[in-house]
């Protein structure tokens, strides 16, 4: 597949220097830029646009949830594949109602949620709905630069912070994406990126990328840049198979977002009884290769408990690892361990939701520190909207020293 090069880019991240005053020499203004972004950073930009004091307004009633209101259905098919009724529900945004003149028509942002089974929300973006005079309809766009589920914040804190250790850290990323969701994920780590990423997403469910072209927002010209490739097929198999194209591997990172309509990860991604496992280590970069699992983690520990165990010398890794869900964390990050072989393997809780992140990366000795470090340096130099560091170093749990 031919790369769509932006002409009007050319660093990996997204960078803006803090602002000093200009009769300082150079050095002594970068200095103080850096030392200002450092501790503005320290508590996120605060311009966050889907934080989660936003979530009121698209969680929803459905399944006796705390939203507002259930919404407006925009889009409702059943699925081919046993996902069961995929839908899509419109949400007001408070932010938002705005009048950009008569020419152009009444523009508005909306939250999309879509739904598996009318109640399990499998993903929710921030939709912008403008009227186009020339079609003479309305035109629908995901904001790229949102993410309103905390644990994708955390994915996109550890894919962004672990591709920064990479050796070489100029260039193109070759990601891969198991389940699409609404594509809020790989368009947010584009526009991170500087659109210098080539995501492959591969999705079971034709219906939920039919829900997302025409419900969540996802444009359809991200398909013809040549960046942004789906295709409809079982995930497990396009990995058995080698990733499709060979031209396609090695990749520099692997997201694995994938759930059944039970909300149970397919079984070829919890286990060894299948190649799936194996043969992803085939196609992963050697160097710095680095696969991200999304996993539900059940009971969390409360802040005071966690504080509590520490002070014994207790470690928590976000999760109850007595419990039936935390078994089967434990028994599915050995199974990736021993089939990966991995240079770094460690687990993350996410704020707000019970989602635990495995990630094992072929980058040696990422620990709770150099994650952290990692993180913040990239903080100082983004405009990312949202804290990096503590999401990566969040119950940090490192599997390589921690076996049980």
């Amino acid at each position: 597949t031919a790369l769509h090069q932006p002409h009007h880019m050319s660093h990996q991240c997204r960078f803006h220097r803090s602002r000093a005053p200009r009769f300082l020499s150079c050095d002594l203004r970068i200095a103080l830029g850096r030392s200002i972004k450092r501790v503005v950073g320290c508590f996120g930009s605060g311009s966050d646009p889907c934080g989660w004091e936003r979530a009121p307004e698209w969680w929803g009633t459905q399944g006796g949830g705390w939203g507002r209101q259930e919404g407006k259905v925009v889009f409702e098919e059943v699925s081919r594949v046993g996902n069961g009724i995929v839908q899509v529900t419109s949400h007001p945004c408070e932010e938002e109602s705005r009048e950009d003149g008569k020419r152009n028509g009444a523009n508005k942002l909306e939250w999309r949620v879509l739904r598996f089974n009318k109640t399990t929300r499998q993903s929710v973006a921030k939709v912008a709905v403008t009227w186009d005079p020339t079609q003479k309809r309305t035109v629908e766009n995901c904001q790229v630069q949102c993410l309103a589920f905390e644990y994708l914040k955390t994915m996109a804190a550890l894919a962004i912070t672990t591709m920064s250790a990479r050796e070489k850290k100029e260039g193109w990323i070759k990601a891969l994406f198991v389940g699409l969701g609404g594509g809020s994920l790989p368009l947010y780590l584009q526009h991170q990126w500087n659109d210098l990423c080539q995501c492959h997403i591969v999705e079971l469910d034709e219906t939920v990328l039919h829900a997302a072209s025409t419900g969540m927002g996802l444009s359809p010209y991200l398909f013809k840049t040549g960046n942004f490739k789906v295709v409809v097929e079982d995930g497990a198999k396009f990995i058995q198979t080698g990733a499709g194209e060979k031209s396609e591997a090695p990749f520099d990172l692997i997201v694995i977002d994938a759930f059944d309509g039970a909300d149970m990860i397919p079984q070829p991604f919890r286990t060894l009884d299948t190649d799936c496992l194996k043969q992803m280590k085939s196609i992963l970069h050697p160097s710095h290769g680095t696969v991200l699992l999304n996993m539900h983690g059940g009971k969390i520990t409360s802040a005071f408990e966690w504080e509590m165990q520490k002070l014994l010398g207790a470690k928590y890794p976000g999760f109850d690892w007595k419990d039936s869900l935390g078994r089967q964390i434990l028994e599915i990050s050995q199974a990736y361990i021993s089939a990966l072989q991995p240079r770094s393997a460690f687990t993350v809780s996410c704020s707000k939701q019970d989602n635990i992140i495995l990630v094992l990366s072929n980058t040696a000795a990422l620990s709770k520190v150099k994650m952290a470090h990692l993180a913040r340096d990239i903080s100082i130099e983004s405009d990312i909207e949202f804290r990096l560091d503590n999401r990566v170093q969040r119950h940090f749990w490192d599997l390589k020293e921690d076996r049980r």
